[in-house]
Formats: structure tokens, sequence, C-alpha cells
């Protein structure tokens, strides 16, 4: 039985970063954006233990952390295939065709391509 990893992100903007010259700190007006949802289909040998496999994954999104621009990790959770069911009915369907899925070489791909 296949696992399944979902990772959810969330961005924040500087707002205060396009006036910045450049000199000294930069200011901070830091404001939540939107998040993606990233699915990852585990291999039999990939377990939900296998802190490596989960830490390589989540480098490979290549999340960006900057003066300008933030994404981060919230949350990582495995799911069994009934389980992730039930996350999909829980989920709007909206947010369900923005989900993103890692394929086993870390490439990204719209959700349903």
């Amino acid at each position: 039985m296949y696992k399944i990893l979902v990772i959810k992100t969330q961005a924040m903007e500087n707002k205060a970063w396009p006036t910045w010259n450049g000199e000294g700190e930069c200011p901070e007006a830091w404001r939540y954006k939107f998040g993606d949802t990233y699915v990852h289909y585990a291999h039999d040998d990939e377990t939900a233990h296998d802190f490596n496999n989960v830490a390589n994954i989540i480098k490979g999104l290549d999340l960006s952390y900057n003066e300008a621009w933030r994404e981060y990790v919230i949350e990582a959770k495995w799911y069994d295939e009934e389980g992730f069911s039930l996350f999909l009915l829980d989920t709007d369907d909206f947010w369900v065709e923005r989900f993103k899925v890692i394929d086993s070489s870390f490439n990204i791909k719209k959700w349903g391509e």
C-alpha cells in the first residue's frame, strides 16, 4: 500500500522591500499570501519514518527565503490511501485543482496532469 505525503506551505511577501535602497537592514512589513499543497506518492521502500527522505523532498521544492519573499513548510503529513481520500473530500475542489504533485524524480506538475 502506498503512503502519500502532503506538504503544505505558507508564503509571505515583504511589502517594504520595494522601497529599500539596499543599504543597511531591509525594512520589514510582512504580509501573508497564499501557500501551496504538494502531494508525493511514496514508493514501497519509502516510509513515514524516513526523515531523510522527507527532508530531501522538501529541499527539492526549492522554497524561497529572502528579503522580499518567504515560503516555508507549515505541515508535512503522511496519509494512507483511505486517509488521503478523506482529506480530498474535506478540501474544496478549487484548492484540490491547485495541488502540485511531486514525482519520484522530484519533478513538480499540476494535479491531474
